[in-house]
């Protein structure tokens, strides 16, 4: 969370299964993402890199951005 919160989002982390879900309700690129959804890949794989685990978006673009990061477990 660490990560994602020094760009300036408000996350928060739930466990799902065999993974982890970080979810950002504030979005620091927001008017990016609703642009060009390749915003939120290159932030799952920053998050990749980060923790060294495989990484996939569930970004919620419709009303309100929620974004979603799955982070599988070892």
């Amino acid at each position: 969370m660490a990560l994602v919160d020094a760009l300036g989002a408000q996350t928060e982390v739930v466990t799902d299964g065999d993974a982890i879900v970080v979810r950002n309700f504030s979005c620091p690129v927001a008017s990016a993402v609703r642009e060009t959804r390749c915003v939120c890949r290159a932030i799952a794989a920053y998050i990749s890199e980060a923790t060294g685990r495989p990484v996939s978006e569930h970004c919620l673009r419709e009303g309100r951005l929620i974004c979603q990061y799955r982070i599988m477990s070892g």
